[in-house]
């Protein structure tokens, strides 16, 4: 997309080259706060002087030929309210009243809110709903902005409306609306996720709602991030409407200073999963790399983003598998957990112990949302954040031991402290050879938790008589009820998510497998002189 045919859009947008800021500076919004620098932007005709006063400080520069001006502050710390007044001098050299205004403006964290029918879901519609509506009016400094739904073929500077400008959370403004009065949004996981964070830091949030149910990622990644995922030629995508929701609900706020993003999708690509272990780690890289370069550097080139894993579809069948498992695993492209060494600075929010099969609104869509932003919220504070000791993700399996009648798996390199809630969720790969099982495979069987044997480490049974290649845990499309999983921390009561792990046996190179993420100690006879059969007759 040239530069040409950008502004071109934008201009043709404003309609004007009267002074006007850009769509989302509204009075009430929240800046980002120091360290960093903000921006705001607007138009103005061709190359006049905009004069841009904050705190007694004058800023000055020039509007461009495309008749846009933009102007960078000093980092100012959390706080406000702030009155920022721009004026305009026009080729006459007259300085009149400023011709426009910010009031009441805040510096703060903004956060962009993201995704589909799960991130859209709105206040009024969650658990407990009518108690956090009348709760809204103790949170002044929280400030919400919600993007009008709306498609582009080419990348917009601006946004063409917003269902809400910046305002004051309140009942209205959070979506119950009143008759007569239009439709009022805003995304409930966004503002509790918000919430949570102004309850621990206690200095102002901005949340900023952009999201449409029933979409995929494609259609919120540009043609870049697109690209970047080579083996989707237009032919074999899945999806013809890439690009669209980026163009017009993402793109127009890069050109502002933020301090991070969070997402809540994956359900439409859950028709066609196996890509997404691709591209939804490429729109995370080419919503950073458009940021940083919209802002002047100015945005954090790796900001924190943050995502939930999927809950449930609305097959409510405790046995069916189905395309959800392979969906979650690849919201971490395939390494089970966040960050990772691919998706650096992301944290994530594990959903799937959420399930709310009798929800009026379908079960694919759960009213639990304060768990899952509170999940979100700790996983913030301690990535986003950088906050140190505090436990923000369920156990991780990093080790496993195998007996000819048992197993034992390590959590978290043995610093884990797990509790355990019940014996399910957990199968293992038993076949005659060095092989993996597909995901439908009979050889899979499942096994139970006999005992917590130590803080970190769980052992169970198994009737294997070959030998063990994989476990995986939680591989159903509705896994378990209610926070009711397996295997839980004890601190912040946290599940362990989801996870597929090939086994590598201690063999001569020939036989070991690749991209395991776990090494096996084979401490049983019986199972050393099997391997060791196989490896005869293979040589």
């Amino acid at each position: 997309m040239s530069m040409y045919v950008v502004l071109t859009v934008m201009i043709i947008a404003t309609g004007s080259s009267a002074l006007q800021l850009a769509s989302y500076f509204n009075d009430h919004m929240v800046l980002q706060m120091a360290p960093m620098q903000a921006t705001i932007w607007g138009y103005a005709e061709e190359l006049a002087l905009i004069r841009v006063t904050l705190d007694e400080k004058n800023y000055s520069v020039s509007s461009s030929f495309y008749r846009t001006w933009s102007v960078v502050f000093d980092p100012v710390p959390a706080g406000g309210p702030y009155t920022i007044s721009i004026e305009s001098i026009g080729e006459s050299g007259n300085v009149g009243p400023p011709k426009a205004q910010l009031s009441d403006v805040l510096f703060g964290d903004v956060w962009i809110c993201s995704g589909q029918s799960n991130m859209e879901l709105t206040v009024p519609l969650v658990i407990n709903a009518t108690e956090e509506l009348a709760r809204s009016y103790e949170y002044p400094e929280i400030r919400i902005f919600s993007v009008k739904k709306d498609v582009s073929n080419v990348p917009l500077d601006d946004i063409k409306s917003a269902y809400v400008n910046w305002s004051l959370p309140n009942p209205d403004t959070l979506g119950q609306g009143k008759p007569g009065r239009g439709y009022w949004y805003f995304s409930a996981v966004c503002w509790f996720y918000g919430r949570d964070l102004y309850n621990h830091f206690g200095y102002p949030i901005g949340l900023i709602s952009s999201n449409w149910g029933g979409t995929p990622v494609e259609a919120w990644s540009s043609q870049d991030a697109i690209d970047a995922c080579q083996y989707l030629s237009r032919e074999k995508r899945a999806f013809r409407d890439d690009t669209i929701l980026w163009n017009s609900m993402i793109h127009p706020f890069s050109r502002m200073v933020i301090k991070g993003a969070i997402w809540y999708q994956g359900e439409r690509n859950t028709n066609a999963p196996d890509t997404y272990n691709c591209t939804f780690p490429a729109m995370i890289d080419d919503w950073r790399n458009k940021w940083y370069e919209g802002t002047g550097g100015l945005t954090n080139k790796k900001f924190p983003f943050g995502f939930v894993q999927l809950c449930t579809s609305d097959a409510v069948q405790p046995g069916l598998i189905g395309n959800y498992p392979i969906l979650r695993w690849h919201q971490t492209a395939d390494f089970g957990y966040a960050p990772n060494p691919r998706m650096e600075n992301v944290f994530m929010a594990v959903s799937v112990d959420l399930p709310d099969p009798t929800s009026p609104l379908r079960p694919i869509h759960p009213r639990y949302k304060q768990d899952v932003s509170r999940r979100l919220a700790l996983a913030s504070r301690a990535v986003a954040y950088a906050e140190k000791d505090l436990v923000f993700a369920g156990p991780f399996p990093t080790n496993i031991t195998i007996t000819s009648t048992s197993f034992t798996i390590e959590f978290d390199h043995g610093n884990a402290n797990i509790k355990v809630v019940n014996d399910k969720g957990f199968e293992i790969c038993c076949v005659n050879s060095l092989s993996s099982c597909a995901e439908n495979d009979q050889q899979w069987i499942s096994v139970t938790v006999n005992e917590l044997v130590a803080p970190s480490i769980v052992r169970f049974s198994h009737p294997c008589e070959s030998m063990i290649t994989q476990v995986r845990y939680l591989w159903r499309e509705y896994p378990c009820t209610f926070k009711r999983c397996a295997l839980y921390s004890v601190e912040n009561n946290l599940p362990t998510p989801p996870f597929i792990y090939d086994i590598i046996y201690d063999l001569p190179s020939r036989l070991s497998t690749s991209s395991a993420r776990m090494i096996a100690s084979v401490s049983d006879l019986i199972v050393i002189s099997t391997i060791l059969c196989i490896f005869s007759n293979n040589t």
